[in-house]
Formats: structure tokens, sequence, C-alpha cells
């Protein structure tokens, strides 16, 4: 399935995308709110881009933290999530029981209330704690990465070790910090051939050549880098993650084939707008 191989590529790109799987999915859903009364500003604009009505929702929920919106949902665990990022309240998350949403629900709103702390609560604190540095790494925001962060991965995981240089080598922005792992490395530029090593991600198996090279992509800050990937998906998420990440361009967007992944990148570039 998509998804699965998603997760297995990009750590960071499916829990957005899962948000637009979960919430879009459904087909033949119609829009019940009045749309010709949304506030005309640029975040608006951008929600209304989007292709699948649950989605336009949930974007313009987010962008205007109002969880009205959210009514619009028809699953309890949809709408928590909706109301969650509305109203930038971790709480919700905690009342879903799915297993899925409630994975979105911890990375994306703990992300969005800088409540790093908050991972604990996630079923993998290791990987919700990795996924919150991962962005601010790539997002330029090494500084803001507190010491005591990297203290919370549990070293006595098998992967936890791996995650804990990792963040080390994040906060300092030094990859000797890695310890020759190759995974960690692979955030940092690296030539092409990098990619031709083979090495692990934690707790994924191998890493695909996509990943490695939508890192390279990242690293250097060139979305046109992006057609080194050779797979339609693999391309979209590297058009995805360099509008997350590096520059939030409606362009990169616009490249994206997949609706779902299209819709999810849409959103992220207008909350981007509604937070700066």
């Amino acid at each position: 399935m998509k998804k699965k191989t998603f997760l297995i590529i990009f750590l960071i790109l499916i829990v957005a995308v899962s948000i637009f799987f979960y919430l879009g999915g459904k087909r033949g859903v119609f829009l019940s709110w009045d749309l010709k009364n949304v506030p005309d500003t640029i975040m608006n604009e951008i929600c209304l881009k989007i292709s699948h009505p649950d989605n336009i929702y949930y974007c313009l929920a987010a962008v205007n933290k109002d969880a009205s919106y959210c009514q619009n949902s028809h699953m309890a665990a949809e709408r928590k999530l909706c109301q969650a990022m509305a109203e930038r309240d971790v709480s919700y998350c905690r009342k879903i029981k799915e297993a899925e949403p409630k994975k979105v629900c911890d990375y994306e709103v703990s992300f969005l209330t800088d409540e790093f702390d908050y991972c604990e609560e996630a079923e993998n604190p290791n990987m919700c704690y990795f996924a919150f540095l991962y962005r601010l790494h790539w997002e330029s925001r090494a500084d803001e990465i507190k010491a005591n962060y990297c203290e919370k991965f549990d070293e006595n995981t098998p992967d936890g070790q791996v995650l804990k240089n990792c963040c080390l080598a994040f906060k300092d922005q030094n990859p000797s910090l890695c310890q020759g792992n190759k995974y960690c490395q692979s955030f940092f530029k690296q030539p092409l051939s990098f990619c031709n090593i083979k090495f692990e991600s934690p707790g994924s198996g191998p890493v695909s050549e996509d990943e490695c090279l939508l890192h390279r992509a990242l690293s250097e800050k060139d979305s046109s880098m992006c057609l080194n990937i050779e797979s339609e998906e693999g391309r979209d998420g590297c058009y995805a993650d360099m509008s997350t990440h590096i520059s939030p361009n409606l362009s990169f967007c616009n490249k994206i084939v997949n609706s779902m992944v299209k819709d999810m990148c849409y959103t992220e570039v207008a909350i981007y707008f509604s937070e700066h």
C-alpha cells in the first residue's frame, strides 16, 4: 500500500500525508459549509485550492484556529484531530483511540505547539521526538534544539542511541557527532554517490535510494535535485518536503501529481503563513 511505502520512505511526510488519506479518503463527500463566507485571506485562498472537501475544512480550521470548521468531520477521531490542530490543544489527541489519527495528532500538534515533552505520551516516543527534531533540522532551526532533548531518547532500545546521536548532530550541526552512522550522516551534505551505499533506517529497515536522494535535495536546498528521484511517489514526496521544510512555496505543491500529497502540501504552506 502507498501509505506503508511512505512510512518507510519519508518519516515526516507520512505523518502529514496520513492526515489526508484519513480525512479525505472518503469519496463522494459534499461541501456542506458555505465557503462564500470564508474570510478573504492568503491562507484561506490556499486552502480553497485543495481538491478533497474534508481536507478543505481541516485546512481552514488549522489556519484560522477555528474549530467550527471541524463540525463537517463525520467521525469522532477525525473531528478531534481537526479540533486539536485548530485549537493547538494536545488534550484532544489524548481522546483519540484509533492508532493512525492519534499518531498524526501526537506528531503534528506537539510540533505546532512546540511541546516536545508531549511525545512522552506517544506510542513510540523515540520516533515522535525524532520527527520533531527532523523538522527543526531541515527548517534551519537547530538553535531551538535544547541539550535536554537529546537525553529523552531511550538508549536501551535498539535504535535509541542512533537517534540520540542524530539529535546531537542536529543540535551542533556537526555530522562528526553521528559517530560514523550513515543514516545520521545522510541528513547532512553528501555527494550523490553517497546514495550508492546501503544503510539502515531505525525501525524501518534499509533506507531506499528515494529517501537518500530526498535528503540530498533537502541538504542542498535544491528542488531541481528532486528530478534525480525515479519514482513519481518519491518525487512528490521530495517537492512536498521542499515546501514544508525548506521554503513554503506553492510552486513546489503545483508540481505534485498525487492529489492527497498535493492537498497536504497546500495545507502545510497555509499553516506556515498563518504562523508567520
